[in-house]
């Protein structure tokens, strides 16, 4: 999977989220905190993560060195899965 790939999904998993908590969305910028910028609750991360990790079949926690409060901007988002899918299929 692609960098561009983990990134469109991220984002389309961000806007399905948003949808369904009645949040709007005018754009997604990389430097957005999830919490503060994009008005994501608690429940909203772990709708997110949920979904990413089915979405793009890795779970980046699952390394103990990996915490969900690592998440706080959507660039943290993708690095994080990016870093987690590198390491399950290795170049």
């Amino acid at each position: 999977m692609t960098s561009n790939s983990i990134i469109e999904t991220v984002y389309l998993m961000l806007r399905q989220i948003a949808e369904q908590q009645k949040l709007t969305l005018k754009e997604i910028e990389p430097e957005m905190a999830i919490v503060d910028d994009l008005g994501f609750t608690s429940l909203s991360v772990i709708n997110l993560i949920t979904g990413l990790n089915e979405a793009l079949g890795t779970d980046p926690f699952d390394d103990d060195s990996i915490m969900a409060t690592d998440l706080r901007s959507v660039a943290d988002v993708c690095r994080i899965y990016q870093l987690s899918l590198e390491k399950v299929t290795p170049n």
